[in-house]
Parts: structure tokens; sequence; C-alpha cells
């Protein structure tokens, strides 16, 4: 397969050797406080024998720990002030795409140094580009349903014959009987988890096929279906335990297959209990006199009777949709944009219980942030107001007495890049009991409304994912890091130069001391960015798809 144009980089000095094949194998969402005591019940026999040989430690991920950020910046190695990718979905509800941000991806800076990479079901790759080695990418829109082709409705791939690989084919059908269970009321658990492992199955059948075709010099390799059980089964010990050993089998296989390779095992962010309760930042900010009431209609959310009725006779999602049409026509198009809104970012969308042009802070549609109205606060005084809101948050105590707010930073203290004004002015991060609602009713605290039925795990603060590593050149121990170390980790076990733009560092723990001889310090080059791509073109019943998937997990309310 020929290199993409330009051709392989040759930046002065000589390369030192690499390890070969380097595997590096992401497991969506998974936490060490579902692993450890599964490794400890015996559970994950192959995964307890290589951290014996090997090295684990913690993951730390990006905030908001979700993988939309998470991921682009774990192969970046790019924080996502300069990714430009913090959310899941664009404002017309397509989702976003790594090929938007323009930054090389680890597979781009291999290509260019003449290394063959195998790219397998990596978040957020969609539409894939031309490497020095083959891509498979998933939306995973479960769109077979909507009546196309099943065999190429949620994967794509470079080159493109890839998808008619008979396993992609039979994932591609498995996403759709997956989307089809979830339009029921109440979803059959059994049957979802029986389609998870038959997806992971295919998934790993396909990597085990594709693996010694391509002889790859890096691959990496996504295991999604993590996430999805611990989503809907976290506290059902098991269905975790079944699904789980089940990935340790795959990952014995692949091993055994491949005793010659080096393995990288990753997740993107961790796992926790959903939450129970709803924190109501817009009341704490009406209270220090930030936030203002909407003065110009009644909420819409204050029609309970009618929303109840709605809600019997329309899907949610639908209702939503026509409810914020409805808002934004009845209030002038306040929320349609920043031009002529006292440069309240496009960003906070519509707000049915504050005024965004009267408030001089607010927390919007993004549940990890609140922004500050640079319409009505001078720039001196912005940074100092981020500051004050950030320890505001942090005294916020509950009826129990705990921190509600377990961290909160300007946004400044966490991010650098051209993207950063398109985030909000302060994040935070909260107990997991506790999910973030831009309701400014009278109190701090509510109930929080019932998800789709059966998911009880979620990650809106659970940072902490899991990171491990064994076979020939890996050291042994613990070493932690930053989702965004990943890229330079891997490029420096590659023997390739690292971009001069990263924000993260290799993890030189991670090998042991003869491999740090034998590489060397990491060297770099200079960065080079990629033309970005224009994001694909969803018909509405797929971006309904893409929405029922997201509120599925609990991403969407």
């Amino acid at each position: 397969m020929a290199a993409p144009t330009g051709g392989a980089a040759t930046p002065e000095g000589p390369w030192p050797a690499m390890m070969r094949p380097l595997v590096c194998i992401g497991w969506d969402g998974a936490t060490w406080d579902v692993l450890g005591p599964l490794l400890q019940q015996g559970h994950l026999p192959f995964l307890a024998a290589a951290l014996d040989g090997g090295v684990r430690g913690d993951l730390r991920s990006t905030i908001p720990p979700i993988t939309a950020p998470a991921v682009p910046t774990m192969f970046t190695g790019l924080n996502p002030g300069k990714t430009g990718l913090f959310t899941l979905l664009h404002r017309d509800g397509s989702p976003v795409s790594l090929g938007e941000a323009g930054c090389e991806a680890v597979w781009d800076v291999l290509s260019r140094a003449g290394r063959r990479s195998l790219v397998g079901a990596v978040p957020f790759t969609a539409p894939p580009h031309p490497i020095l080695g083959i891509m498979l990418s998933r939306v995973g829109t479960g769109k077979g349903w909507a009546g196309r082709d099943h065999r190429t409705a949620d994967f794509t791939s470079y080159p493109a014959e890839l998808t008619e690989h008979p396993s992609v084919q039979r994932l591609a059908g498995l996403e759709a009987e997956r989307a089809a269970a979830m339009r029921r009321r109440r979803p059959d658990q059994a049957h979802l988890a029986t389609i998870r492992l038959a997806a992971h199955r295919e998934l790993w059948a396909f990597y085990g096929d594709v693996l010694p075709r391509e002889e790859p010099d890096v691959a990496i390799l996504w295991d999604y279906t993590s996430d999805e059980v611990q989503h809907w089964e976290w506290g059902c010990d098991e269905r975790l335990a079944e699904h789980f050993a089940a990935m340790d089998r795959s990952l014995q296989a692949l091993a055994e297959a491949h005793p010659e390779a080096s393995f990288v095992l990753v997740s993107d962010h961790g796992c926790a209990t959903g939450p129970t309760r709803s924190f109501y930042p817009n009341s704490w900010l009406r209270s220090q006199g930030l936030a203002r009431p909407w003065r110009r209609v009644p909420p819409v959310s204050g029609c309970a009777p009618l929303r109840r009725i709605m809600r019997s006779l329309v899907r949610p999602q639908t209702l939503s949709r026509w409810k914020r049409a409805w808002v934004r026509r009845v209030r002038g198009g306040e929320g349609s944009g920043a031009e002529g809104n006292g440069g309240v970012p496009p960003e906070a969308g519509w707000l049915p219980w504050v005024s965004r042009r009267d408030s001089r802070a607010y927390h919007a549609d993004v549940y990890w942030g609140i922004h500050i109205n640079h319409g009505l606060v001078p720039p001196e005084e912005a940074a100092d107001l981020a500051g004050r809101i950030a320890a505001g948050l942090r005294t916020i105590r509950d009826p129990e007495g705990r921190e509600v707010v377990l961290e909160a930073w300007p946004r400044e203290a966490v991010y650098c890049g051209p993207h950063v004004e398109q985030l909000p002015d302060v994040v935070f991060l909260t107990l997991p009991e506790y999910c973030p609602h831009p309701y400014a009713g009278g109190g701090l605290f509510g109930g929080y409304p019932a998800g789709e039925a059966g998911r009880t795990g979620a990650h809106y603060s659970a940072r902490e994912g899991i990171l491990a590593a064994w076979g020939p050149g890996i050291g042994r121990g613990q070493v932690a890091g930053d989702v965004q170390d990943i890229a330079p980790t891997l490029l420096w076990l590659a023997g390739v130069p690292l971009p001069d733009d990263l924000d993260g560092r290799p993890l030189v723990g991670l090998a042991s001391e003869a491999t740090r001889r034998h590489l060397g310090e990491p060297t770099r080059q200079p960065a080079q960015r990629r033309e970005p791509s224009a994001p694909p073109v969803y018909a509405p019943e797929e971006l309904a798809a893409i929405e029922q998937r997201l509120r599925s997990l609990g991403y969407v309310d």
C-alpha cells in the first residue's frame, strides 16, 4: 500500500531501533475500580499475569472526562485547547471528528517516518484519511435500521474495501440490532448484553485477522464495548465479570499469537456510579448576584402537565428538539449566536431559567463549565471573577456536609491553545452522585431525572483511567500519567522524533532500563499540521440515531 503524499520525513541524525510490533489497546472507560476486584477474584487471569511482569498505573483523563476530548488528546498529545474538541456533538447534532482539528495524530507522524500503522475503531476518526497502513473508523449511529446497506452503515475505512471484511459487516449488523433494541421503552438488558459480547468477539476476530496480514509497526486497537457494559451494568458484578473475562480471553489470544509484541493497555477515562441528584450552579450564581432570571417569558419547563402529556405521545428526543425550537422562536433568537447578544458565546445554547444577556456569569448546556458574559464583564475583571467563582464553587456543601464540587479552575489553568476562548471560563468536576443542571430555582440541589431504563454507570467526573504495559522491552512497577502522554510515549517507543508542539511527555518509566538506554533521550522534530477535513454530512434520521445512542449512555439529557 502506497504511503500518503509527501513520503517519509528525514530529520537529521539516525533514528534508534524501535519495538516492533508495538500494540496499543484501548479499553474504553475501563477503571481499576472494576478491574481491581475482578483481578483479585481471578476473573482476569491473563491480565493478572501480564501485570505481575509489567507496569500498571492510573491514566488521568481530560476535563471533561469523556471520549470526545480524551481520545483526540490521547493520540495527538495536544490538550483540548489546541484540538478544539471539547464535546461529543456539533450544534446541528452531528458528531465531532478528529480530522476537523487539523492536528497530526500518532499514525500521521508514523506515516511521515515510514512506519506502518493499523488503526482499529478509534473513536472520532471518521471519516478516515490515507495513512501508511489501514484505518477502520466507527461512527456508531446504528443507522443500518434506517434502511441503508448495513455493511457500510456504521463503519468507514481506508482503504474503502476494508469494510467488506466479514467481521466488519457483522459488526455493522450488530450495531443496527442494538439500535433497534434501544428504541424500545424498556430495553431488554439480557439481549443488549448478548449484542455487546457478540460485537466484542467480531471486533477481536477482525483484529486477529488483519494484524498478522498487515504486519504494522504500531497497532492501535480500540474496544468500545467496555464503556457500554459499565454504563448499563454498573453494580451488576456478574455481567461485568462476564464481559471483562471475555475481553481478557481476547487479549490473551492476541498476545499468544504475537509473543514478540510489546503491549500498552489504556483507557480514555474511568467510570463510577451514575448520578442520583442534580446540582444547580445557576441557583448558586443567582445567590451571588451573578446570574439573572429570565424576564420575558415563563420557563417552558414549568408547564409540567403539558410536558407529561407530550412525553406520553412523542419520543423524548423529538420533544426536546421541539422545545428548543420553540424557546428560540419566542425569545427572539437569544441563544442563536454571539452577534448582537452582548458577547455571549454561541456554545452556551439556550437557557430557559436565566438570561444570558443580563447575567454576568451562567451555567449553560456544557455541564462541566460556567461562562462569563464578556459583554458585561470588562476584560480586566474577567480573570479575577473566574478565580472567585472557582473558589466559591469549592466551598459548596450538600445537606450531608460533603464538598459537592471536587475541583474547579479558571480555564487558563487547564487549557492552552487557539481554541481556549471557545471553552467555559470556569471548569469544574462534581461528586459522582451529582449531575450539574442549568436549572435556576430556589435551592442548590434536586432530584435527578430518570434516564434510560437500566443505565447505572457514568463518568461525569471519573478522570482516572487505566494504564498498563508488558512484553519485550517493558519495565516493571508503577507508572502514572495523563492521556496526553500516550502519543509521545508511542512515538518514543517507535523510535520516532516527537513533534515539538506536544503537551504530553513520554512515559519513559514504561520501558525497561535496557530499552531506555537503547532508545536514548526523546528527540524533537518540527510539528506539521494536516488540512482540516470537512465533517461528514448526516441525514436527519442518522442524527436522531446518534442522539438516541448518546442518550442511552447518559451523554444527552
